[in-house]
């Protein structure tokens, strides 16, 4: 399937209708799904619909830097007609089909999108052993290279060739149950995913979204960071602007010191990611938070706003840099109402990127005069939570960040770091900072990595939790997620 979102469905038998696009493969080792948009409208707002009428429309990313798949479902209620419903994906009538924009639901209707991961380790020497066809019980090492979009593999083998040499050969086509780990000998396990909506024929009104058929699409609210989203001309769909933040350490050629640009300070800065307060303002109408997030110097300022469009409904507009990121009513995103209030939850998600400048080694750890750049991508997350006790007053509305009340953040500092590069030993930066230097070899190969990065010193002070890998010259890190301050 194309990154659009097209594709093909099949009708299922039994009790229900069932309805399956192919499976789109994601480029990271985890689906990290972010509702960029949500908007859910009722007949208070809606012209042209029956009296117990909704649309609901989600935009949703299969992580960062993928592009935005747009789902919505519309339920036409009156009580003479009944209910018509309609299910849309990027543009693509889903339900009833091709030439109509709603039809009578008969049977209860399940949709699903499924996403595959990609295998960790791609273009890593000796990390899987692999069972071509003609052998049945033999197993041979190699790397993989690449990940083909019907989720079978291209691998580079090391196959018997004449007179007990070995023979590198181009695989084309290994499947799954061919591949295993050369360390462990167990298969090997490439992640799944799902995104299922539900739609009863009994109350179409009650149609969900949800991942892997559990947790409702409402609970991963987020918007990147420092991204900031766009909208196109002449369409609903949004794109990103990206730039992520970097850092580069250097490293002399004896290993005996590394190069911090901006010194303590901004190491600091970039490592806990910690959110600043910049202003904040409003009235019984509407109200506005600033905040700054991302490291000195690479930062975004985001503006989080909280108001009501229409008088006589729920409906709450929550916008981030201009963009609605949720527009409904409490009862339609919030599985439980506890008061007659709107909170919603959200996070913002960036990735970080650090980079060492390090001299290339042979296998004995000898250095060279050249030089490489060993990059990790480190991704981060701030969870922020917006409340509002009375819908008839915005003025007493509350923004949290990382648990913390936004009152409670550090303000934001306009003076710029002057310190001196720092210049320290890598044992001292692992033991202060937790970042462990990597080595490169001239074979390409990658040793070393991030040590737990950040729970060190700084990392221990501030709270926060990170979690990285080190293979590759350009890795993927995993999550990070924000803490707050702990004394």
């Amino acid at each position: 399937m194309d990154s659009t979102g097209t594709g093909t469905g099949t009708a299922g038998t039994g009790t229900g209708s069932v309805s399956r696009m192919i499976t789109h493969t994601v480029a990271s080792e985890q689906v990290d799904f972010m509702v960029v948009s949500y908007e859910c409208h009722d007949a208070a707002v809606l012209t042209g619909f029956g009296s117990h009428s909704k649309v609901t429309k989600w935009q949703i990313l299969a992580g960062l830097n993928s592009q935005a798949i747009n789902i919505t479902l519309t339920v036409d209620k009156n009580p003479i007609s009944g209910a018509k419903v309609g299910v849309e994906c990027n543009e693509n009538q889903v339900f009833p089909g091709p030439g109509s924009k709603t039809g009578t639901l008969k049977k209860d209707f399940t949709w699903t999108y499924p996403f595959r991961c990609v295998l960790k380790g791609i273009g890593q020497r000796d990390l899987y052993e692999f069972r071509p066809r003609i052998f049945e019980n033999e197993w041979f090492k190699g790397t993989v290279i690449s990940q083909r979009s019907d989720g079978n593999f291209e691998a580079l083998v090391d196959m018997p060739g004449d007179g007990g040499k070995v023979r590198k050969t181009t695989i084309p086509l290994l499947k799954q149950e061919q591949i295993r780990e050369a360390n462990t000998k167990k298969p090997i396990v490439v992640p799944k995913s799902e995104l299922v909506l539900q739609v009863p024929a009994s109350d179409p009104l009650k149609g969900t979204l949800t991942v892997d058929g559990t947790d409702l699409l409402t609970s991963y609210f987020a918007r990147p960071t420092p991204c900031r989203m766009r909208k196109e001309p002449g369409s609903e769909v949004f794109s990103m602007l990206s730039e992520n933040p970097e850092l580069t350490l250097k490293v002399d050629k004896n290993r005996e010191s590394v190069s911090v640009p901006g010194g303590h300070t901004l190491l600091q800065d970039w490592l806990t990611g910690e959110a600043k307060l910049v202003e904040q303002s409003g009235d019984r109408s509407r109200r506005s938070w600033k905040i700054e997030l991302g490291p000195y110097g690479q930062s975004a300022v985001h503006e989080v706003v909280i108001e009501k469009k229409w008088k006589k409904s729920k409906i709450v507009t929550l916008s981030i840099d201009g963009m609605p990121l949720v527009e409904a009513a409490a009862e339609d995103f919030r599985h439980r109402v506890a008061s007659a209030g709107w909170t919603c939850d959200f996070r913002f998600v960036g990735e970080k990127i650090l980079s060492f400048q390090v001299h290339e080694t042979d296998s004995n750890g000898r250095p060279f005069d050249s030089t490489d750049t060993i990059s990790r991508r480190i991704k981060y997350a701030h969870s922020c939570q917006v409340s509002l006790e009375n819908l008839s007053d915005f003025s007493d509305a509350s923004l949290r960040v990382d648990g913390r009340n936004f009152r409670e953040l550090r303000p934001r500092s306009d003076t710029d770091f002057h310190e001196k590069p720092l210049i320290i030993t890598p044992q001292v930066l692992y033991s202060s900072y937790d970042i462990e230097v990597p080595y490169k070899t001239r074979e390409g190969t990658v040793h070393g990595g991030l040590g737990g990065l950040g729970l060190g010193t700084v990392g221990q002070k501030m709270g926060f939790l990170f979690w990285c890998c080190a293979a590759g010259s350009e890795d993927r890190g995993k999550e990070i997620v924000a803490g707050v301050e702990t004394t």
